[in-house]
C-alpha cells in the first residue's frame, strides 16, 4: 500500500490550517487571512479518491475551526462539498494546466468562503442565542455578539481570498508533484525494442 501520498496530504492539511494561524503577516498587511485549505482541495479532489478527499476536508475543516472564533464543524460543509463535486467532475477538468489549476482554486476558494458566511448567517441565531449564556467555550462568546456584516470590506475580502486560491493552488500541485517524485518509485518507461526480435529464426532460402 502507498502511504506516502496520503500520509502527504494529511500533513499539509494540518500544518496549513494551524500554520495560517500562527504566522498572521499577510493579515496584518491586507486585513484578511487567506485559506490555502481550498486549494489542497483542489489536489486532493482530482489526484485522490474520495475517501482521501472526504478525510482531508474533515480534518483541514475541523483544525481550521479549532482556531477560529466560528462554532466547530462550520467549515466542514464548504470543503466537502468543493471537494466531492471536483471529484465527480475531474474527468472534465484540466487538471495538468496551472491557468485550469488557477481558476479552479480561485473558485473553490469563494466557494468556500460564501458557504461558510451563508452558514454562518443561517446559524445565527443559535449562535446569538447561546452568547448569551455561558458555554463550553467562554473565549468564543465575545465576538458571537455582533452578526458578520456584509459590506465593502466583505468583498475585499473575497477578492483576496480568490487571489490567494489562484496562487496557492499551483504552488500546491507543484510541491505534491515534487513529492510525489522525490519519496516514490517512478513507474520505468516501456521500450520500444523487443528483444526477442533476436531469436527470430530467419525463413526463406539459402
Amino acid at each position: 500500500m502507498n502511504w506516502v501520498h496520503p500520509t502527504a496530504i494529511l500533513l499539509t492539511v494540518l500544518l496549513l490550517a494551524f500554520g495560517q494561524a500562527a504566522l498572521p503577516g499577510f493579515r496584518e498587511i491586507t486585513s484578511v487571512q487567506p485559506d490555502f485549505l481550498p486549494a489542497v482541495m483542489v489536489y486532493v479532489a482530482l489526484h485522490a479518491g474520495l475517501p482521501m478527499t472526504t478525510a482531508a476536508a474533515l480534518l483541514g475543516g475541523l483544525a481550521f475551526d479549532a482556531l477560529s472564533a466560528g462554532p466547530l464543524g462550520l467549515s466542514v460543509v464548504p470543503l466537502i462539498a468543493v471537494g466531492v463535486f471536483l471529484h465527480l467532475r475531474r474527468d472534465l477538468l484540466l487538471r495538468d494546466s496551472a491557468w485550469a489549476q488557477a481558476l479552479l482554486g480561485a473558485g473553490a476558494a469563494l466557494v468556500t468562503s460564501m458557504g461558510s458566511l451563508i452558514l454562518l448567517l443561517g446559524l445565527w441565531p443559535l449562535l446569538s442565542g447561546a452568547a448569551e449564556t455561558s458555554g463550553p467555550w467562554p473565549e468564543r462568546l465575545g465576538s458571537l455578539t455582533t452578526p458578520p456584516i456584509v459590506g465593502p470590506g466583505l468583498l475585499w475580502q473575497w477578492l483576496v481570498t480568490a487571489a490567494a486560491g489562484a496562487v496557492g493552488t499551483p504552488m500546491v500541485f507543484g510541491f505534491f508533484r515534487w513529492v510525489d517524485t522525490t519519496f516514490q518509485y517512478q513507474p520505468v518507461p516501456k521500450s520500444g525494442y523487443r528483444t526477442d526480435r533476436d531469436r527470430e529464426i530467419a525463413r526463406g532460402r539459402r
